[in-house]
């Protein structure tokens, strides 16, 4: 598989979790909304060789704590 064959899923995880968290705001289901909106930039964040470990996971834990979800994704990362 070639590099432009991954954009290309990376791409449409992105447009996914747009929508998603765009549902998630007209439902105002605010856990969804959360969880979207803290993950959405990552599928494009992981495009970016320049972005290493280290910057992608203080990426996702601003989000986190902008929303609350710190406990969340604090316990997502030890099931992993």
């Amino acid at each position: 598989m070639m590099k432009d064959d991954k954009t290309i899923f990376y791409r449409l995880l992105y447009q996914t979790l747009i929508e998603i968290r765009e549902r998630a705001h007209e439902i105002e289901d605010k856990k969804i909304f959360a969880l979207s909106d803290m993950m959405h930039n990552l599928p494009m964040m992981l495009l970016n060789d320049r972005n290493s470990y280290e910057d992608l996971l203080s990426n996702i834990q601003g989000r986190a704590e902008e929303h609350g979800a710190k406990p969340w994704l604090d316990n997502a990362m030890r099931q992993l």
